[in-house]
């Protein structure tokens, strides 16, 4: 890699609402075809955030718009080398460079992009194509898989023998005990609770009566499933989806709000008993969290990092709380990201919001604030059917291939036509990893 290609993204200022602002020009002038204006908006676009894939596109399509070949071709052969798959030929922006001698090239990288890479096997099966499950936790106590539910509302059980229960179901008479859609899962620090995000969605089965906007972090009891208390956030003005929530080693908690754009932050409880009372705090908010997703924490807990669906990776200073984008060299791909785990110097994520899907891991450098490589780990599998979230058990990462989260229609009812049964692969990350 050259020295221009490593330090043409090693940084990490950024101006967040200039590239917001931008953005929304760029979207205008495109739409009253003012090329010469989507160009100036394009290129401050992505000078204000040059790490943003969204920013790149919209520079490499006012570039050919504008008639500028060679710096449009320069771009989409940057994009493919982060593993992106563009169909150029059927993008009309794009149409005149189709007669260009080194377009065959460009259109040999994307092409490339669209081949299976597949380091995983398969893990397990649950025949409930209508699941459209979420969140997936290992329980080492009862070697069993606890694994949650957006539709259903409830989370089942997957033991060593295979057997699946609904470990907690919604019931109707009891709408408190799972109030809404279920999304992340984590175990206490103990390894006797379940901690539970939960948020009301357009996909929640029976809806939310009276309590649209609102999201909720639970605690349940392994044993039996009692609950053991929950707090509530959000509301039908401010809106709240709690998505992610993870543990550090003191048995604080972190989670992800992807709707308002919130890290919320829970203190080691101390309660006596089973019980808990401490709401949990909004903890960080910044410009860069638009739609944060996953999160993991760095190996001496000193740092948070945080998926951002809109603007890639990001770590968090937890002592000073300062917030910025991991920095990375220009062919690294790292938004559209929606699990997130770390797995000694890498960072592996789920990508939905890329194309295509895939699942990639991240070569954090020594100092856990920059990126040094990608190498994808699985893409293009027949498998996939909008992978989201996975789980780390020793050297193996299991994750779910197929949420099917694109199976509502417009009134967000499951289309059971085509739903296949929920697959789950592994990979194992020791041989798959330098």
């Amino acid at each position: 890699m050259s020295l221009f290609l490593w330090f043409s993204l090693l940084f990490s200022d950024v101006d967040v609402a200039e590239h917001m602002a931008a953005r929304q020009a760029v979207r205008e002038a495109f739409k009253a075809g003012d090329q010469a204006a989507l160009l100036e908006q394009a290129r401050r676009c992505h000078q204000a955030f040059p790490q943003n894939f969204l920013g790149r596109y919209y520079l490499t399509v006012a570039l050919s718009l504008n008639g500028h070949t060679v710096e449009t071709l320069a771009q989409l052969n940057a994009i493919a080398d982060m593993g992106y798959d563009l169909d150029v030929g059927k993008d009309p922006s794009f149409k005149q460079l189709t007669e260009q001698p080194a377009y065959a090239a460009v259109a040999q990288k994307f092409a490339a992009n669209r081949q299976l890479i597949d380091h995983s096997t398969a893990a397990f099966t649950i025949d409930q194509p209508d699941l459209f499950p979420e969140g997936l936790v290992f329980d080492p106590g009862g070697k069993r898989y606890f694994i949650s539910s957006i539709h259903q509302r409830k989370i089942i059980s997957r033991d060593a023998r295979g057997t699946v229960t609904d470990w907690l179901a919604f019931d109707p008479a009891k709408p408190g005990l799972l109030p809404f859609s279920i999304l992340g899962l984590t175990l206490s620090r103990d390894g006797k609770s379940l901690w539970v995000t939960s948020a009301c969605m357009d996909q929640t089965k029976a809806g939310c009566g009276d309590m649209n906007g609102r999201s909720a972090l639970m605690k349940l009891r392994l044993k039996d499933g009692k609950s053991l208390g929950v707090h509530f956030f959000g509301d039908a003005e401010n809106p709240s989806v709690i998505g992610e929530v993870i543990s550090d080693k003191r048995g604080v908690l972190y989670l992800s709000d992807s709707t308002a754009g919130v890290i919320y932050r829970k203190p080691q409880v101390k309660d006596k008993g089973e019980t808990w009372q401490d709401q949990p705090e909004p903890w960080l908010r910044s410009p860069l969290l638009r739609s944060p997703q996953g999160l993991a924490l760095s190996a001496d807990e000193s740092l948070l990092y945080v998926a951002d669906y809109s603007f890639g990776l990001l770590v968090v200073d937890i002592a000073t709380k300062t917030i910025q984008p991991l920095s990375a060299p220009a062919n690294l791909l790292t938004s559209g990201g929606d699990g997130l785990v770390r797995y000694k110097n890498h960072l592996i994520l789920i990508q939905n919001g890329v194309k295509p899907h895939r699942v990639a891991a991240f070569q954090l450098a020594k100092n856990g604030r920059a990126l040094t490589g990608q190498k994808v780990l699985a893409a293009n599998h027949p498998a996939f059917d909008e992978p989201t979230l996975g789980t780390l058990v020793g050297d193996t990462f299991t994750f779910l291939a197929n949420s099917q989260w694109g199976h509502y229609d417009k009134q967000f009812q499951p289309v059971t036509d085509n739903l296949k049964p929920i697959e789950y692969r592994a990979i194992d990350l020791k041989k798959a990893l330098p």
